[in-house]
């Protein structure tokens, strides 16, 4: 009787053993996958910034195009209207009060 005893508690333990680390498991997964999404946006985030900042760079310079760091930005200017692209998408249309010298 002793011996039925100690084979269900060493079961028991076994078995809360198992569960442990499935929720561990889950619980790495969820974090780990948390960690990439934050690091996706930090990504992206950052390289608005790189297209803005050589953006600036570029008009300051009296650029039309401009590419650093495997950043390339394209400004197009007109009488009344500045538009920056990168990688064929508009970035940013900023409408002018006076003209661009």
């Amino acid at each position: 009787m002793a011996n039925i005893k100690k084979q269900q508690v060493r079961g028991y333990i076994l078995l809360e053993s198992l569960l442990t680390m499935a929720l561990l498991a889950v619980i790495s997964t969820v974090v780990l996958v948390e960690v990439s999404r934050s690091r996706g946006t930090l990504a992206r985030q950052n390289e608005k910034i790189a297209v803005l900042n050589l953006a600036l760079m570029a008009f300051d310079s009296g650029e039309s195009s401009l590419s650093q760091n495997g950043v390339a930005v394209k400004l197009e200017k007109t009488d009344k209207k500045l538009v920056v692209t990168h990688k064929a998408q508009e970035v940013v249309s900023l409408e002018l009060l006076q003209e661009i010298p």
